[in-house]
C-alpha cells in the first residue's frame, strides 16, 4: 500500500508541471487514466507504462502493462487487453486486442479489429471486417478477404469459399 501511495504521489507531484505546454513527452506512467503523469492530449514518443489503464491520444514507442488504450499508436503494445479507437501500426502482443484498424501484426488470445487489418493476426481467435494479410487461428473470421486464413475454421463473408477447414484465401 505504501508503493501504491508513493507512485500516485509521484504522478501527482510530476504532472503538477506545465505537460500541457508539451507537444510530446518521452515517458507516461499511468495509474487508472485520467490519474497518470501526462494529460492523455499530449504525445508520448518513447515509454508508456500501464499500470493498471493507460489512456494517450498518440503513442510512438513502447507501451507495457496491464490495459494500454490509445486513439492512434506506433508502436509496440505489449499489455494484458491493447486497445485503440482509430488506427495503429507496428506489433500488438496481448491476451485480447481490440483494434479499429492495424497495419502490422497482432499475436493474442482474441484479436478483434473493428475496421481493417493489414498484415498478420495470429490468435486462437482473429476476427476483422476488412483483411490484407494472413491469419492464423483455430477461429478465423473476416467479411472480405485479400490473403489467406489457416486454422481450424475460416470463413471469410464476402468473395472466396464463405467456409473451409485448414486453409481458405480470397484475393
Amino acid at each position: 500500500m505504501k508503493k501504491l501511495a508513493v507512485i500516485v504521489t509521484a504522478m501527482v507531484i510530476l504532472g503538477g508541471f506545465k505537460a500541457s505546454a508539451l507537444d510530446s513527452s518521452p515517458l507516461q506512467i499511468s495509474l487508472i487514466a485520467p490519474v497518470q503523469m501526462i494529460p492523455k492530449d499530449i504525445d508520448i514518443t518513447g515509454l508508456k507504462i500501464n499500470l493498471v489503464y493507460g489512456y494517450n491520444e498518440y503513442v510512438c514507442g513502447l507501451d507495457v502493462g496491464v490495459i494500454g488504450s490509445a486513439c492512434k499508436a506506433d508502436s509496440l503494445m505489449v499489455n494484458l487487453l491493447n486497445h485503440s479507437f482509430d488506427e495503429v501500426t507496428g506489433m500488438r502482443v496481448a491476451g485480447f486486442n481490440i483494434l479499429g484498424a492495424s497495419n502490422g501484426w497482432d499475436i493474442g488470445l482474441i484479436n478483434y479489429n473493428r475496421t481493417s487489418m493489414t498484415g498478420l493476426q495470429i490468435g486462437a481467435i482473429n476476427v476483422v471486417e476488412q483483411a490484407i494479410g494472413v491469419q492464423i487461428g483455430a477461429i478465423n473470421v473476416a467479411q472480405v478477404m485479400d490473403g489467406v486464413q489457416i486454422g481450424l475454421v475460416n470463413v471469410i463473408t464476402t468473395g472466396g469459399l464463405p467456409f473451409f477447414p485448414i486453409i481458405n484465401m480470397s484475393f
